[in-house]
């Protein structure tokens, strides 16, 4: 288990990491229509498409990268 100050700082990550997803899926046409398509399931097809969010942008490819 890691302590809570780490688990506080992953959290964190997460967080900005999906407002940074959701910020960017909203203002592109076509990955917004597939995150609208994509609202009455589960959280993981949504979560799924964070890596197509950021793969064209270099500096947040380089924050995303792993």
């Amino acid at each position: 288990m890691h302590p809570e100050h780490i688990a506080r700082d992953i959290a964190v990550l997460d967080v900005i990491g999906l407002s940074v997803h959701l910020a960017v899926a909203i203002t592109d046409n076509d990955l917004y229509k597939e995150f609208y398509a994509r609202r009455y399931g589960s959280a993981q097809p949504l979560l799924d498409l964070g890596p197509r969010t950021h793969s064209h942008d270099p500096l947040l490819r380089l924050l995303f990268r792993g």
